[in-house]
């Protein structure tokens, strides 16, 4: 499974919610959100040094 082109909500709904889901997927959609977090909270930082410099 591509876990990349899946939504948000679809991961979350995997993840968290679908009680018939195999393990290892329930675990890989865990883990993309995770990253799509990490990758968001890096490009939040980025966005406020830019704002700072250009202040």
């Amino acid at each position: 499974m591509n876990w990349k082109q899946a939504s948000l909500s679809q991961l979350y709904e995997i993840g968290f919610h679908d009680t018939g889901c195999a393990l290892i997927h329930k675990q890989a959609a865990k883990e993309e959100i995770r990253r799509r977090k990490q990758s968001q909270s890096h490009r939040n930082t980025t966005q406020t040094k830019i704002r700072r410099k250009r202040a």
